[in-house]
């Protein structure tokens, strides 16, 4: 079974980390890549997930590896940083995710 991981910022790892997702925390872009490259060359990690703050230092790599079709899936998360702008009800979240609400 393949393994997800994250990509964060110092911010937003904390939650992931506590569930058992492998996290690891980049302040730049150079950090953000060189993290990135080694899940990508990891054949276990099936599932990158990058904190939107990080994923916008290196959007040009993450396309690259999404359109070769060759490396992981890999989802942009929202940071805690725009969480108080981002929250919705659980109602639109459900709306959103299943097309159907409560």
């Amino acid at each position: 079974m393949k393994k997800i991981v994250f990509l964060s910022d110092k911010e937003s790892y904390l939650g992931f980390k506590l569930i058992g997702i492998e996290t690891a925390i980049a302040s730049d872009k150079d950090s953000a890549l060189k993290y990135l490259n080694g899940f990508k060359k990891n054949q276990e990690v099936g599932i990158i997930l990058i904190a939107d703050t990080i994923s916008s230092f290196i959007k040009k790599e993450v396309t690259d590896i999404l359109l070769s079709k060759e490396g992981p899936l890999i989802f942009e998360v929202p940071s805690i940083k725009d969480y108080e702008k981002q929250r919705k009800g659980i109602k639109d979240f459900l709306k959103e995710t299943i097309g159907m609400g409560i």
